[in-house]
């Protein structure tokens, strides 16, 4: 419900080295336990479903794929950056709020 902020993205982009925005992005996938228990599902998995030869392999692959995903998002957000404004911001934040608010009232629903 706040009054958006507006903010020139290039102008903020431009004035950070990317070493210290990659080192901002590495330190907060280091520290979100998510991350730890989706790598500890990944070698528990590897180590159940593939011979000892096998899961390095595996799990290179899924190395190799979540930085091609990752370079990936990296180039379409540089690309949708220009035709994100606030008015388009705030429109695409109040309709995901709606559908949080949905499916928390649905999970309710269930639930009870």
């Amino acid at each position: 419900f706040k009054s958006p902020k507006t903010c020139d993205l290039q102008k903020n982009a431009s004035t950070k080295s990317l070493m210290i925005i990659f080192l901002k992005g590495f330190t907060l996938n280091f520290i979100n336990p998510f991350v730890f228990a989706v790598w500890i599902g990944f070698f528990t998995y590897s180590e159940t479903k593939f011979s000892i030869e096998e899961a390095p392999i595996i799990l290179g692959c899924i190395i190799i794929t979540i930085f091609v995903t990752d370079v990936l998002k990296v180039i379409l957000a540089q690309k949708l950056s220009h035709f994100l404004n606030t008015e388009k911001l705030v429109l695409f934040r109040k309709t995901i709020g709606i559908f949080l608010i949905l499916f928390a009232t649905r999970l309710f629903w269930v639930a009870f």
